[in-house]
């Protein structure tokens, strides 16, 4: 008989929904993607008929199902993003900088069966943050689809950056109060700058262009017409809208954290800082000096949902 899994999260995004489709492949599968009393109920109502518990994120959620699944002994996994492992004062950002939740997260994450992170930098913090081996966390990447997200488009010599950016807090998070000064230093280059809410009071340059939000068809056209992608962000796990971007052939250019290094590799240029200046030097030599094929083909070698695919439902099949 087929494993039932109960698949959770507190918010939808495109990574967790390609998950979804991986699991509804080859398993029974209860989807609850809530939040408050109401969804903790619908959670802990699904995870008495379900086998395993699949979790996006650690939080003070995910802590209760870890511990009502040890007691009705069902399997628990939980998959480490970002935030679920940030604690940057300063910005006040991260569960981590809450007295009372990071208790609830760290047992969440010591206690489950597996936590899944989707790149080294994140276990490492999950390590130091919870004080202890880690011998629970596996490194699991998110995957891509080569077939969708490709260049189908001639290149413009434009700049892009995406990031869905809310709040000023996640506006310096994701970089692009640098992004924008960095377009002011280069008034003859077009840049684009796709997911910020127009609500947000900032001054934006001439010489960008603010979408709010694309669906994922459009966005393919963005990142195959940009020859330039940027990801200037503060804290970061393996970010996916950098990933797409390479695949649709963009030369990358990111800051040295989380799994942005990861993601370029050899194929762009990854930062030592995020001066303006060292970023619009490194956007004029990379319009000259890289070739987009290169870094879709780093991220076919390491990221292929395939890949993905294959380890999750390893793990599936052997609880």
């Amino acid at each position: 008989m087929s494993k039932r899994v109960l698949f959770t999260s507190t918010f939808k995004t495109t990574f967790i929904e390609k998950d979804i489709e991986i699991f509804k492949s080859f398993y029974q599968l209860d989807v609850v993607i809530a939040k408050g009393f109401i969804g903790l109920a619908k959670k802990i109502n699904h995870l008495f008929k379900n086998d395993i518990c699949f979790i996006w994120f650690a939080s003070t959620y995910s802590s209760i199902l870890v511990f009502l699944s040890k007691l009705l002994n069902k399997k628990t996994i939980i998959v480490i993003g970002g935030v679920d492992v940030a604690m940057e004062k300063e910005l006040n950002y991260g569960i981590w900088n809450s007295w009372w939740r990071k208790y609830f997260v760290r047992f969440a994450i010591v206690n489950a069966n597996l936590i899944l992170a989707v790149d080294e930098s994140l276990k490492q913090k999950a390590i130091s943050l919870c004080k202890y081996n880690g011998k629970n966390i596996n490194i699991v990447p998110t995957g891509y689809d080569e077939n969708f997200w490709r260049r189908i488009t001639e290149k413009e010599n434009f700049v892009l950056m995406v990031a869905n950016v809310r709040d000023e807090i996640r506006l310096k998070i994701k970089g692009i109060n640098i992004f924008l000064d960095v377009a002011k230093l280069m008034p003859k280059i077009k840049f684009k700058l796709i997911g910020l809410d127009k609500n947000l009071k900032i001054n934006i340059p001439e010489n960008v262009e603010v979408i709010n939000f694309v669906n994922q068809s459009q966005l393919q056209i963005e990142y195959s017409r940009a020859k330039v992608y940027c990801q200037l962000s503060l804290i970061e796990g393996l970010p996916n809208t950098l990933c797409e971007a390479m695949l649709c052939e963009c030369i990358p250019i990111g800051t040295d954290v989380g799994g942005i290094k990861n993601a370029i590799g050899e194929t762009g240029i990854v930062l030592p800082t995020n001066e303006i200046e060292t970023i619009r030097n490194a956007i004029l030599f990379s319009f000259e000096n890289f070739e987009g094929a290169k870094a879709r083909q780093r991220i076919i070698n390491n990221f292929d949902i395939k890949k993905r695919i294959e380890f999750l439902t390893n793990i599936i099949n052997n609880f």
